[in-house]
């Protein structure tokens, strides 16, 4: 799914939703962001702040159109965003 799409399903269809975690984290390895389910990630215009310590997962928010990754402590609770392959 494209990050345009993602971004207009969560702005329609959760109105109330503000920030999603998306399954993003460099928990493993500071600095080397990987999917929960160890997909490649290849997102070009990910940019993380890596130095903002404890700041481990990513998430989108509204403030941002829901377009941009933003890293965030992960112990925060949030909703979620799964995303797969439907076949």
């Amino acid at each position: 799914m494209q990050m345009d799409s993602l971004a207009n399903m969560i702005a329609i269809n959760h109105k109330s939703v503000d920030q999603v975690w998306v399954g993003l984290s460099d928990e493993r390895e500071a600095g080397m962001w990987a999917w929960t389910d160890t997909s490649p990630f290849n997102y070009r215009p990910w940019k993380a702040e890596t130095q903002q310590s404890g700041k481990n997962c990513a998430m989108l928010t509204r403030e941002t159109g829901f377009l941009k990754l933003i890293p965030a402590r992960c112990s925060l609770p949030k909703p979620y965003v799964c995303v797969g392959n439907l076949s």
